[in-house]
């Protein structure tokens, strides 16, 4: 059925095509199988499921990005053994490789921040669609939201965004905003750490892939702790955030506190999610952190025992400060 959109052709794939794993490994108790099978297991996949040339669709697979073969970059062969992106485990694995972006993007390299609004947009009216009158937010049926497909497809296009070519604030605000889109995203994906070891986990086992570096990805530890706070130690790490082998090492920014008023983890007691701007983003962080202390209840103030008392979200980022 030659009518079916680029998600549906993926998802019929990722669903039905036969793939065999080949080797499993363990990160802190997650399994993460890496899954092939043949490229004629792939070309009879598709004489069976689609009215169209196998060979030649299998070769534009593998040219989107859709496939990837094992073993190079060479024309396409039936014996040839191939991965299917999206069949990839979350995580481990960067949230953007649904598929590898192989095309150009004008939106990545002349509006970078636009492409992210666009993507956040995109995510939003998914998690709000599976969001109760409190506010809670069913990220199972997030994830099984065929657009939730359709935005892990579309979000691959952060591949070709140049972190390298923004200048200081640009790159704050971008990371801001590109970390408070991943969180939910991993949640959907991946699931929500329930205990101390998971969620250390989670900020060091999400990532993104940017600059075009496939070989390479940034973890939310390395947004936060390895680019926004000059490469420091994440808080109970014994070691920086980004080592110097990191294709993100020099992309580090002057360390500002006050991105722990901008950033949001997931926790209840993060501050609300903002939309910052390169124009005007330390004006931005100076209001967040504002109106953050002057809710009474994260900064309390007993006069008449001169004593004050703070959101444990605070202590949380005073500890991320003693690490530095």
């Amino acid at each position: 059925n030659m009518t079916m959109a680029l998600p549906e052709v993926v998802k019929l794939l990722k669903e039905r095509l036969p793939l065999q794993p080949r080797f499993f490994s363990f990160f802190f108790g997650v399994k993460d199988v890496k899954r092939y099978c043949s490229g004629k297991d792939l070309v009879s996949f598709l004489m069976k499921y689609f009215s169209m040339d196998a060979v030649k669709a299998a070769e534009s697979f593998l040219k989107a990005g859709i496939c990837i073969s094992a073993n190079g970059t060479g024309p396409f062969t039936e014996s040839a053994t191939i991965r299917l992106q999206a069949s990839e485990p979350g995580f481990g694995v960067a949230l953007n490789l649904a598929r590898k972006w192989t095309a150009d993007s004008e939106a990545a390299s002349s509006d970078p921040m636009g492409l992210l609004k666009r993507l956040k947009g995109q995510l939003s009216e998914i998690l709000q669609k599976h969001a109760d009158e409190q506010g809670s937010i069913d990220y199972i049926a997030v994830a099984e939201d065929p657009e939730f497909f359709r935005y892990e497809l579309a979000v691959a296009e952060l591949q070709m965004v140049r972190l390298s070519s923004m200048d200081d604030g640009s790159r704050r605000a971008f990371l801001i905003n590109l970390y408070n889109m991943l969180v939910p995203h991993a949640f959907a994906k991946v699931g929500v750490g329930t205990s101390d070891l998971s969620r250390s986990a989670f900020f060091d086992g999400i990532s993104v892939i940017l600059d075009g570096c496939f070989g390479a990805s940034l973890s939310l530890n390395g947004i936060e702790n390895g680019i926004l706070r000059g490469n420091r130690k994440p808080p109970f790490h014994l070691h920086y955030a980004l080592p110097a082998s990191s294709p993100y090492f020099g992309l580090a920014v002057k360390c500002d506190h006050r991105i722990h008023f901008a950033l949001n983890c997931g926790a209840k007691s993060c501050p609300p999610v903002k939309w910052f701007t390169s124009e005007a983003i330390d004006e931005e962080l100076r209001v967040v952190a504002m109106a953050w202390a002057e809710q009474d209840e994260n900064v309390k103030v007993d006069l008449p025992t001169r004593s004050k008392s703070l959101q444990r979200f605070t202590h949380i980022a005073a500890a991320a400060k003693r690490s530095s």
